[in-house]
């Protein structure tokens, strides 16, 4: 059955041409939306890419630098162990250091002894000035009220009497007794004197066994190794020790930890931080990474490492360590030179800080690892640049592991470099300007096209 024209014109306006027109620039305008939204955001992943590109450089620069330092004290280490002075052993024997050992504790007890009785010495005579001040008052006054009473005559001798008797019951000299006569003082000054006697025949004895001890030792080559020239070993480590080195303080130890000889710029090493000393003596490496120490008096973080010390037949005797002064990290850390907010951050294997530019981070020894998450990626021997929020504020973290520089010879520190957000990456208002006034402009001249489309339309099918 054939349609009539107008049933055809009522179902083709079943979908009106405005209609279509209208969804077409709906769809358009959404498309120059989404693209200008699109343009935005990989603008700015373009500049994230670049500052983390430039972050990473840093970090890495950081990194190499941290480890040449490193690597500097690390071979000044080992070239100052192949010294012939140092290469040189031999058998310290049992006797000799035990009969050494019985001197000095006699000459150390004698001392104890002199200074013991000599302060027993001085709280007695002490005792002794203060009773007979007491005792001479006393019988003072009491020969006054006899004078006032007008019986001094017939009460002095008893008075006399009864003073002498408190005096010997005290056993102070009193105002009767001279000071030569002194019971008290006489016999402490005799054991002070007896105890010298006997500390100096035991040193003396002591002193005596030691020639034939060290003879013993020598023709039985028995006891442990030591350094054949101690005195020369202790001149030469003295003299490696110089300002422009990083090095501040050489040890040579056996293979027990105990030290042998040492050199210091710093002070004397505490043991309670020579615990490694014991697994570096039983490991088979050329050298040995050590904990970092924070050192009071310096105010400043310490490495330690160590290298083997090898006889002539390349056999390990013992330990040559070093403290090495991180002072240099905090220098390094305020070099960041990438905006005024970044800054470098460096820490041990713990996660405590060793290098930043604000000295109270490393003074109160601050764990970072636990407000920052890159700190324990670092530390975990990844690499890489994120954006997270430290201490609440965004940044833009590269980190790095001083590790993965070389894995026999450094420690396992992270190195990062933090910089905020809105110096990282600066506002990109012009960029989204342009975009927003791109798209405004494509969206006036799609509705300026649509109009003129859609009154077209109109025309030709009759409104």
């Amino acid at each position: 059955m054939k349609k009539s024209p107008e049933a055809v014109a009522g179902a083709q306006r079943l979908v009106p041409p405005a209609l279509v027109v209208q969804v077409v620039t709906g769809l358009l305008a959404l498309g120059i939306i989404w693209a200008g939204v699109r343009f935005t955001r990989q603008e700015r992943q373009g500049r994230a890419a670049a500052a983390g590109a430039k972050l990473g450089a840093l970090a890495s620069v950081a990194t190499d630098d941290i480890a040449r330092a490193l690597f500097g004290a690390r071979d000044a280490l080992r070239l100052l162990s192949r010294m012939p002075v140092l290469r040189e052993s031999r058998c310290a024997g049992f006797l000799g250091e035990r009969v050494d050992g019985a001197r000095r504790q006699a000459a150390e007890l004698t001392g104890a002894i002199e200074h013991v009785l000599g302060l027993m010495r001085e709280r007695a005579e002490m005792f002794q000035l203060e009773t007979v001040f007491w005792l001479d008052l006393s019988t003072a006054l009491v020969r006054l009220w006899f004078h006032e009473q007008g019986t001094l005559d017939f009460a002095d001798p008893w008075v006399s009497a009864g003073e002498g008797w408190i005096a010997s019951f005290l056993g102070v000299r009193g105002s009767l007794y001279a000071p030569a006569v002194d019971p008290r003082v006489r016999t402490l000054r005799a054991d002070a004197n007896l105890a010298r006697e006997l500390g100096d025949l035991a040193l003396a004895g002591a002193t005596l066994l030691v020639g034939p001890a060290g003879l013993l030792d020598t023709a039985f080559s028995l006891g442990p190794v030591a350094l054949a020239d101690p005195l020369e070993a202790e001149r030469l480590l003295a003299v490696s020790l110089n300002d422009r080195d990083l090095i501040r303080s050489v040890t040579v130890r056996d293979l027990s930890g105990r030290g042998l000889v040492s050199a210091t710029e710093i002070g004397e090493e505490i043991d309670l931080f020579t615990g490694w000393l014991g697994r570096a003596a039983r490991a088979n490496r050329s050298f040995h990474v050590g904990p970092v120490t924070f050192d009071e008096g310096l105010g400043r973080p310490l490495w330690q490492m160590a290298v083997p010390l090898r006889d002539s037949g390349r056999l390990v005797f013992g330990l040559l360590t070093a403290r090495i002064d991180l002072g240099f990290l905090r220098e390094l850390a305020g070099k960041a030179g990438f905006s005024e907010g970044a800054h470098l951050l460096v820490v041990d294997e713990d996660g405590v800080v060793i290098g930043h530019p604000r000295p109270f981070m490393i003074v109160n020894q601050v764990n970072a690892g636990k407000a920052n998450p890159a700190v324990k990626a670092a530390l975990r021997g990844e690499e890489g640049v994120e954006e997270l929020r430290v201490g609440g504020v965004p940044h833009v973290v590269a980190y790095r592991s001083l590790k993965n520089v070389d894995q026999a010879s450094l420690p396992g520190w992270g190195v990062l470099v933090l910089a905020p957000v809105r110096e990282a990456l600066p506002s990109g208002f012009a960029v989204g300007f342009l975009a927003v006034a791109v798209a405004g402009g494509a969206l006036f001249v799609l509705l300026y096209v649509s109009t003129m489309v859609l009154s077209w339309v109109e025309d030709e099918t009759g409104g």
